[in-house]
């Protein structure tokens, strides 16, 4: 954003906190920093959460995303809701994943959960200078009903399910398990093991949740690049999992980006804006988009 408003002629200034093209090159921002995640003890958490996650497969299919942004301005939140209002995916997730349990009930089972993968910057947890990515996912699942238990009760039950799995030894397992599945894409002997070990990972993958949610968070620029910003929404393409939800917070108003990845939102967004209205969470609709994912064609 920076670079292009500089491109664009308008009068912005780098406070420091933005690294540019023209920054000092540091040799240890290109470390992976997974390679160092091998020497963490961590074994797989007794509590460790193994929810059975309901498979939209042969309900969605890739296509044109649909993508709509909800917004909501935090000083308008009322009542109770305040309290939760910086849990953010805490109270996020109960809420998309209540719209997915009733959009789909007649085809979950028995014994199955609305499972959201939350994205997780392991940077907060094991502090790196590297720029390259370094992210796991946890799964969340939805296992307390709004329709049945009071909504502070789910909201608080799923911030400390969650809480469980940001422990530095849960999250040392996942990123084992991630590092562990990656070495045998690495170690098949030609290019057809290859793509069958790549295939069975995102097949799994695909299996353990119903939508990925990330959380981008406080979105700090410098005062002369902020006037000039008034909107902030990433948008995540929905290629994995049918559904993503991304959230930010700028200027006090936080935005939830939901894409659909069988080209319709509609429906669901519109339930969801419902659903939080009236747990005094004022939120609405403000935009709507559609583009084409990018395929490789080899």
């Amino acid at each position: 954003i920076f670079r292009y408003l500089s491109e664009s002629g308008f009068d912005v200034e780098n406070d420091g906190g933005i690294i540019s093209a023209g920054s000092p090159v540091n040799p240890y921002e290109a470390d992976d920093a997974f390679s160092k995640m091998d020497d963490i003890p961590a074994s797989r958490p007794v509590w460790y959460m193994d929810a059975k996650a309901f498979s939209f497969h042969g309900i969605c299919c890739p296509c044109p995303g649909d993508t709509q942004v909800i917004r909501i301005p935090l000083p308008k939140v009322k009542g109770q809701a305040k309290s939760y209002m910086n849990m953010t995916t805490s109270f996020v997730a109960p809420f998309f994943s209540h719209v997915l349990s009733e959009e789909y009930s007649d085809r979950i089972s028995p014994g199955e959960y609305v499972v959201a993968s939350i994205k997780v910057n392991l940077r907060h947890y094991f502090p790196t200078p590297s720029l390259r990515p370094f992210f796991a996912e946890v799964p969340l699942a939805y296992n307390r009903n709004i329709d049945e238990y009071p909504v502070d009760t789910v909201v608080m039950s799923q911030k400390k399910l969650l809480e469980a799995q940001l422990k530095t030894d849960a999250l040392a397992y996942n990123a084992q398990r991630k590092i562990s599945a990656l070495e045998k894409v690495c170690d098949a002997p030609d290019s057809s093991a290859k793509i069958e070990a790549v295939s069975a990972m995102m097949a799994d993958r695909a299996s353990s949740a119903a939508y990925s949610l990330c959380n981008v968070g406080n979105i700090i620029m410098p005062e002369s690049l902020a006037r000039y910003v008034t909107e902030f929404y990433p948008v995540l393409p929905a290629t994995l999992y049918p559904f993503t939800v991304t959230t930010a917070m700028l200027h006090g108003e936080l935005t939830v980006a939901v894409t659909c990845g069988n080209g319709d939102a509609d429906t669901l967004c519109r339930r969801f804006v419902r659903l939080l209205n009236s747990h005094d969470i004022n939120a609405f609709i403000s935009d709507r988009f559609s583009f084409s994912f990018m395929k490789y064609e080899p």
